[in-house]
């Protein structure tokens, strides 16, 4: 009986702000299905801004469940983001973020910082996870 549909806004943080971010496109949609949340996004930047740090898309419309070892695994595309071998992202506990990472082909990971976006960078994610 909890189904819902809308629309959220999207944005990109280097250790939790984004001092200076302009984007070109900020755009996201999700659906709820009782505690199943759906959400993509489409980021698009024009300045990344003077923030430095670990790199996380922000502002999914729900919090993640508070459930241990209850982190979900994401979709992502970039352009104009550099990267290691491989991309990866996810959502973790109580959080209503989606850590962006690399990994190595040894299987070395480590966050995406600012270092690794470009002031025209774009990001797609889509991500599933309970609430």
């Amino acid at each position: 009986d909890d189904y819902e549909e809308g629309t959220w806004t999207p944005t990109i943080l280097f250790d939790g702000a984004n001092v200076g971010m302009t984007f070109n496109i900020q755009a996201g949609n999700y659906t709820k299905v009782g505690n199943l949340v759906t959400a993509s996004c489409y980021l698009n930047l024009a300045n990344k801004g003077s923030s430095t740090g670990s790199a996380f898309v922000g502002g999914l419309p729900f919090t993640s469940g508070n459930v241990a070892n209850q982190n979900s695994p994401s979709t992502l595309w970039v352009s104009a983001v550099s990267f290691a071998d491989f991309l990866q992202g996810f959502n973790g506990v109580n959080t209503s973020t989606i850590s962006l990472r690399e990994a190595t082909n040894a299987g070395v990971q480590s966050s995406l910082s600012e270092a690794n976006f470009a002031n025209n960078s774009s990001v797609m994610v889509s991500a599933s996870y309970r609430v």
